[in-house]
């Protein structure tokens, strides 16, 4: 439930920046995308496929195993995206700092250890409300999470999701 805040109120929040933290929100950013089905229903069908050709007795076992090589990356291609971006995020420098976020009618404001900025609600493209909490898009792929438990309470996500929905900001739905 939505609560009806002073809308000169601001939300702060305070998160780390750890790939247990940002793990749901590229999971969230991948459902996101419609093409994110295909794949791994293409690899499921590669490796139905390879086992009817396993089992009708193939005359040469190197496509069979390159098949079930192939469905299974394209089957487990979206967790092998999530596993990668967590590698990739963990070499940060910024990784294990705290990020304070400041939610604000004008925009919103974040720093951590020797970083800070902030943007005007007019340049979020968009934002994508979910049980894991909220992802603000600047570009295509490009965004900026809050976490759903770094907020104090039900309340102040609803306040950021009015603030954010009075801005003009484009809300989308995920699917699933």
């Amino acid at each position: 439930m939505l609560v009806a805040r002073n809308m000169e109120t601001e939300v702060t929040i305070q998160f780390p920046y750890t790939a247990e933290t940002f793990a749901p929100a590229y999971r969230v950013n991948l459902r996101r995308k419609k093409t994110s089905y295909l794949l791994p229903v293409f690899g499921a069908g590669l490796i139905a496929l390879n086992l009817y050709i396993v089992f009708t007795g193939p005359e040469n076992w190197a496509l069979p195993v390159l098949g079930f090589l192939a469905g299974g990356m394209c089957l487990f291609q979206n967790r092998i995206a999530v596993h990668n971006s967590c590698r990739w995020m963990k070499k940060n420098k910024s990784y294990g700092d705290t990020i304070t976020a400041r939610f604000s009618p004008q925009g919103v404001t974040s720093s951590s250890s020797g970083t800070d900025g902030s943007m005007s609600w007019d340049k979020i493209l968009s934002a994508t409300f979910c049980r894991e909490g909220v992802l603000l898009f600047t570009h295509e792929g490009i965004f900026h999470f809050a976490p759903r438990n770094a907020f104090a309470n039900e309340e102040d996500f609803g306040a950021v999701k009015t603030m954010i929905a009075d801005a003009g900001v484009k809300i989308e739905k995920v699917g699933r």
